[in-house]
């Protein structure tokens, strides 16, 4: 994981991107020290949405995670308002799998 988040940031200083970073880390907690975030965007599936994403997530914001098992998920948009969280499935996708402290643990992924 750490060369490619080294590509990455290779590749986004060649293409000019100066207002980017990039944190090599577990994504289902997050990054609170620069919440809240008005838009987050999951790009692995999640069992369940992680309590610290919503957290992170400020009032009016919008959250896209897929959700479900290791084999298919729904897209869901989430949405934060008067501090409640209300979601709504797009559509059915398939992700890699989001591991981490409140995602799938590598070693049941069959599950």
């Amino acid at each position: 994981m750490r060369a490619l988040a080294e590509r990455a940031r290779k590749l986004l200083e060649k293409l000019g991107y100066s207002n980017v970073k990039i944190l090599l880390g577990d994504g289902t907690l997050g990054w609170e020290e620069s919440s809240p975030y008005d838009r987050i965007l999951v790009t692995a599936g999640a069992r369940d949405i992680p309590r610290p994403l919503t957290d992170q997530l400020e009032e009016g914001g919008v959250m896209v995670i897929p959700v479900g098992n290791s084999y298919s998920q729904d897209l869901e948009v989430v949405r934060k308002r008067k501090n409640r969280i209300k979601t709504a499935t797009v559509e059915k996708c398939v992700f890699v799998p989001l591991i981490g402290k409140y995602g799938w643990d590598e070693r049941r992924l069959d599950e």
